[in-house]
């Protein structure tokens, strides 16, 4: 078997692409490309990241002669088992951030909503006019209760930046949490 078919089968063992294997080693996409094809040969210290990576020895990666040996079999498939438990842990820390920020920008905006509708604020009023002219109305005068209003006149505007942020970020990582969980099914 050459080092090419053994770093397809390694890779597929452990349910890596082409893509995730080259960020791992800090190497492109093509590079892996062209190793499985047989067209290069990857460098000493990409030989070594393989061998720990896969945990085979160097010899079983680089020596055509030398097939899968004694425990080799299981040593692969307990390797691929570590990735998958790793991936797993990994996977299931992002999924818990992603909900906690979710939730952190949920809470926030519900809490100034709900201040909003109980404490008054100046609030400036549109009116149309019957000759279609628009015209402005409060400016301090005219009172009320208005979410946006409420954040410019306690200048919440930070706090609200960070429950943006925070809610995209979360929804983010629920998101690619979910997707890595459909990839693996």
């Amino acid at each position: 078997m050459t080092f090419g078919e053994k770093l397809v089968q390694l890779r597929k063992q452990h349910r890596l692409s082409q893509e995730e294997l080259a960020a791992r080693l800090k190497v492109s996409r093509q590079a892996v490309s062209r190793w499985e094809t047989g067209e290069t040969m990857p460098e000493t210290e990409n030989v070594l990241g393989l061998s720990r990576l896969f945990q085979v020895s160097t010899d079983y990666l680089l020596k055509e002669e030398l097939e899968e040996g004694p425990g080799q079999e299981e040593a692969i498939s307990r390797a691929a088992q570590q990735t998958a438990a790793g991936q797993g842990a990994a996977n299931h820390g992002k999924r818990i951030l992603g909900i906690v920020l979710t939730a952190l920008g949920i809470a926030g905006h519900l809490a100034i909503w709900v201040l909003s509708t109980m404490i008054l604020v100046p609030v400036t009023r549109e009116e149309v006019q019957p000759d279609g002219s628009v015209h402005y109305v409060g400016g301090g005068n005219v009172v009320g209760y208005e979410y946006w209003g409420f954040i410019e006149e306690y200048r919440l505007q930070a706090i609200f930046a960070l429950l943006v942020a925070a809610l995209a970020v979360g929804v983010f990582l629920l998101y690619r949490t979910r997707r890595a969980g459909k990839g693996k099914e």
